[in-house]
C-alpha cells in the first residue's frame, strides 16, 4: 500500500491490492500498457499500435494516484475541515477527529497517447477521460498540525467511466470504451497518511 492509500488502479478492479507498491513498477507499467492498448484498439481504424513509454509512464502514475490523495484533496475544500488549518486554535499535539456525512468524490483522470504505427505518429493525440465515482460513508478525519494525518471509512462504492477524445474533425470523434459497474470497496479500518496531507486555509 502506498503512504497515500490503497491506489485507484485496486478501486476500479484492474489489480489486486499488495504491499510496497511503487508508482512505477514493472507490473504497474504492464498493467498501464495493457490497459491503455485495449482501449485504443476499440476506436475505429486503429489496429497496430505502439505507445510511447513515457505515456505509458504517465498513465502508470494516474492509476497508482493514492485513495487518500483522492479523498482528501476532496475534503481539503469542505469548511469543517479547514478551519483546522488554523495552527493558533488547533495547532498540536492535540489530534481533531472530523465525522462527516456520507457523499460522494469524483476524481477525473485524463491522461494523453499519441498513437504510433511503426515508429510515426497516427493523427492527433487521444485522450482518455477516466471518470471515477466513489460513494463515501461513515469517514472520520485526524488532523493534527493542520494536516490530515490518517483517516477512517465505513465502506466505500466505486464506480467508473472511460472515454477517448479525439481533435476535431477526426472519424472516430468521442467515443465511450467501457463502464466499470459499481462494486463495494473494502478498506483497513484505519488508513495512516505518513507524514499527513497539509490542510489549506479558509478561503
Amino acid at each position: 500500500m502506498t503512504e497515500q492509500g490503497v491506489p485507484l488502479s485496486v478501486a476500479l478492479g484492474l489489480e489486486h491490492e499488495r504491499g510496497d507498491a511503487t508508482p512505477f513498477t514493472s507490473d504497474s507499467v504492464r498493467l498501464a500498457r495493457d490497459f491503455v492498448v485495449d482501449l485504443v484498439k476499440e476506436i475505429p481504424a486503429l489496429h497496430a499500435v505502439d505507445v510511447s513509454p513515457a505515456i505509458v509512464k504517465e498513465v502508470a502514475g494516474a492509476l497508482r494516484t493514492g485513495a487518500g490523495e483522492i479523498f482528501v484533496n476532496a475534503w481539503n475544500k469542505r469548511d469543517e475541515i479547514r478551519r483546522y488549518a488554523d495552527q493558533e486554535r488547533y495547532g498540536p499535539p492535540s489530534t481533531h477527529s472530523v465525522w462527516l456525512y456520507d457523499h460522494d468524490v469524483e476524481q477525473t483522470i485524463t491522461p494523453t497517447v499519441q498513437v504510433r504505427l511503426d515508429n510515426v505518429d497516427i493523427g492527433a493525440p487521444i485522450e482518455f477521460i477516466v471518470a471515477a465515482k466513489l460513494t463515501i460513508r461513515g469517514a472520520r478525519v485526524d488532523i493534527r498540525g493542520g494536516r490530515v494525518m490518517s483517516f477512517g471509512l465505513a465502506g466505500v462504492a466505486v464506480s467508473a467511466a472511460v472515454s477517448a477524445a479525439v481533435s476535431a474533425g477526426s472519424p472516430a470523434g468521442k467515443v465511450k470504451l467501457l463502464k466499470f459497474p459499481e462494486r463495494e470497496w473494502q478498506l483497513p479500518a484505519e488508513i495512516p497518511l505518513g507524514k499527513g496531507i497539509p490542510i489549506p486555509p479558509p478561503s
